[in-house]
């Protein structure tokens, strides 16, 4: 596969709880991995299978040339397939075998032997079956994330039959992050969308069409959650890279 990013939809079976299927081979050097508010599972021959927790803060791109392979569940539906707390693996990457035992070590060992990253992708795919449906609060969740702290939390946890207390708990549960968090990170993350698909920037227009009070503001939420200004990325953006072990702290 050539160097470069690639995803792919989940199919309508997995739709509800996965946001794609990824690839992407690193080169040499490349851009830190940013908070999006999501939980992956990441495979490749050095690493194995992993569980790259909700991250709050970037993490170091993997060093040398390497493939990987991943699935991006959508905020707060990974625990449809596995039992822990997502609070377990914020900003962490662990083995996935520690986390679905003999289930894990199985399939790590098939996508060891598939010869392409398509049939790693396939095998993924094939090992994802949902152990329960989607939530009431899953749902409220997701409302969270795509309305990037657009909808009060008050009006979101009513919906789902939840008080604000108990939506934050079950947030923390499904997600690793509180809804406030995750309102923040899901609001940067739509920041770098825009920025990344215009080619002319009005920054103090780009802060308040994305939620943010003034220019200051955004600032101050990309700097904690990318450790550069928006700026530097936008000098800096390149296709999103892989998860690393290492968090990078450096800013740039």
């Amino acid at each position: 596969m050539a160097s470069g990013y690639c995803q792919f939809a989940p199919g309508a079976a997995l739709d509800p709880f996965v946001e794609c299927f990824w690839c992407h081979t690193t080169p040499p050097t490349s851009r830190p991995v940013l908070p999006d508010g999501c939980i992956d599972f990441v495979f490749s021959r050095a690493t194995g299978l992993q569980l790259a927790g909700t991250m709050t803060r970037p993490l170091a791109p993997a060093g040398g040339r390497e493939t990987f392979c991943g699935v991006r569940f959508r905020p707060g539906m990974v625990r449809s397939f596995v039992r822990n707390s997502a609070l377990e693996f914020t900003d962490k990457v662990v083995p996935l075998p520690d986390v679905w035992g003999a289930h894990a070590r199985t399939l790590q060992t098939r996508m060891e032997d598939a010869s392409t990253p398509q049939q790693m992708l396939t095998l993924l795919r094939s090992a994802l079956v949902p152990r329960m449906a989607v939530s009431p609060a899953q749902r409220a969740i997701q409302s969270l994330a795509s309305g990037a702290g657009t909808i009060p939390l008050v009006q979101i946890g009513r919906q789902a039959g939840l008080s604000e207390r108990q939506l934050r708990r079950r947030c923390l549960e499904e997600t690793g992050i509180t809804p406030k968090r995750l309102a923040r990170i899901s609001r940067f993350r739509r920041t770098c969308a825009s920025i990344d698909s215009q080619a002319k920037l009005d920054w103090a227009s780009l802060a308040l069409e994305c939620g943010y009070y003034d220019q200051a503001h955004l600032i101050n939420d990309f700097n904690e959650f990318s450790g550069c200004t928006p700026g530097d990325y936008l000098r800096q953006r390149s296709p999103m890279t892989v998860f690393s072990n290492t968090a990078n702290h450096s800013q740039t």
